[in-house]
């Protein structure tokens, strides 16, 4: 995996050669991307107890109430159990994802899904994060958009990063489908 921690807002990188990041903190297939502020550098992420931005917490968007505690269960599989999560509602759309990580652990459990399947992950480890996503693999569980909070990110609302996220996944598999021959 590699990382980037919190490209500036509007601001194209290239992330691999050819593909270009908007977002800081976008996960796609086997890479963080994430961008150092201050930098601009790239830094591999490799399982370390090095945490990353923001509270300790997870927001799970999209998600059915019976596929939340798929997601609950999945961290306990992660050795996870203890890692407070929000799901979101369809009333907070438009909260920015710092408002959103400060809510209660369980915050909207049983609740509607609102906005696109995405998992926002903030001030786990390094190592927290390589474990959930191989557990999330390892299950097999539908395809989802990933993302990392960020200084830049933690003042959008949640629709924009999942509008952003979208985008940069139809634009990487846009990208995918013209290299097949």
């Amino acid at each position: 995996m590699y990382a980037l921690s919190a490209i500036r807002e509007e601001r194209t990188v290239f992330c691999r050669p050819a593909w270009r990041c908007r977002y800081s903190g976008f996960i796609f297939s086997r890479y963080l991307i994430i961008m150092n502020d201050s930098d601009g550098t790239f830094q591999k992420v490799t399982p370390s107890d090095r945490a990353m931005y923001g509270p300790r917490k997870v927001l799970v968007c999209g998600y059915r109430p019976e596929e939340q505690q798929d997601f609950l269960s999945l961290l306990e599989q992660a050795q996870l159990p203890d890692l407070p999560v929000v799901f979101l509602t369809e009333d907070q759309l438009d909260l920015s994802l710092g408002k959103l990580l400060a809510l209660a652990d369980r915050s909207g459990e049983g609740g509607a899904p609102a906005g696109r399947r995405a998992v926002v992950l903030s001030g786990i480890t390094q190592k927290e994060l390589h474990v959930l996503i191989s557990a999330y693999r390892d299950r097999r569980l539908p395809q989802q958009l990933w993302a990392t909070l960020t200084p830049t990110s933690e003042r959008w609302p949640v629709s924009r990063l999942l509008d952003e996220l979208a985008a940069e996944r139809a634009a990487f598999q846009r990208m995918k489908d013209d290299r097949r021959p």
